[in-house]
């Protein structure tokens, strides 16, 4: 794997739409692309659910809801769909040795135990020979670099309550 990305911020701190900015100007520099990411949110509407789309069709699921359904598991004030993890690790898979970048958005609480996109990005650092880009809350990053035992040296920081363009500029070259 070459050296990951990780794109953090605080809660609503635009982390998906930089993560957005960043894949738009990879793809028109003829980057492929895979993973998942957010759907994106109105401006200044709560979230009440969170959807995932596939970076390489852009087909969608529904991963949470604040209200319930039956077949969902309770995680806090959301319930989860967690074979909507399944899928993502299965489109992921797939796109495995085409894609030039591959993220994951969002890693959390779910993952740092042991659920969630845990195990793809555990498969993503063994086998994936492009670069990894990882969301997550700066709150979370200390224990996210530990949990995986990422090098800090390596990693490329992103923080979305920073100016954007500049730091891009450490990515694209």
């Amino acid at each position: 794997m070459k050296r990951p990305i990780i794109i953090s911020g605080e809660l609503n701190s635009r982390k998906t739409s930089m993560l957005y900015s960043l894949c738009s100007l990879l793809d028109s520099q003829g980057s492929r692309l895979g993973g998942v990411i957010q759907v994106a949110q109105l401006p200044h509407k709560p979230k009440t659910s969170y959807t995932l789309s596939d970076q390489g069709t852009g087909n969608c699921r529904l991963l949470m809801q604040e209200q319930y359904k039956d077949s969902f598991e309770q995680v806090g004030r959301f319930w989860v769909d967690f074979s909507t993890f399944q899928w993502a690790y299965e489109i992921t898979m797939a796109q495995i040795e085409t894609a030039d970048y591959i993220t994951v958005d969002e890693m959390g609480p779910i993952e740092l135990g042991g659920r969630g996109f845990d195990q793809l990005v555990r498969t993503l650092i063994e086998h994936y020979k492009g670069t990894l880009i990882l969301v997550c809350r700066s709150s979370l990053v200390e224990q996210l670099i530990s949990y995986y035992t990422f090098d800090k040296e390596e990693i490329i920081f992103l923080e979305s309550q920073k100016e954007w363009e500049s730091q891009f500029k450490r990515v694209l070259g």
